[in-house]
């Protein structure tokens, strides 16, 4: 991707539109990192040797987190994309 950027970026230079493919492809894999984690220590959690309660408390608060981060990744990205058509 970083050489399609260096090819195909704007002349001023400037960040793209966040209606490219680029800023939503960006946005997406941002907004997929927290969920992913969470999936990455509800797998591990039972390996880890703390009190369980507190590892599953650890990944339900990570798991929430990473819900509300998708949440607002979907909402977000189709106002922003039609609010700068």
């Amino acid at each position: 991707m970083n050489t399609y950027s260096t090819r195909f970026r704007q002349p001023h230079r400037g960040p793209f539109p966040l209606s490219s493919w680029q800023s939503q492809v960006r946005a997406i894999a941002l907004g997929a990192t927290l969920p992913s984690c969470a999936l990455a220590l509800a797998l591990v959690a039972p390996l880890i040797p703390l009190p369980l309660a507190f590892v599953m408390w650890v990944v339900t608060v990570v798991s929430l987190l990473g819900a509300v981060v998708l949440v607002m990744v979907t909402i977000w990205i189709p106002v922003s994309a039609t609010a700068l058509d």
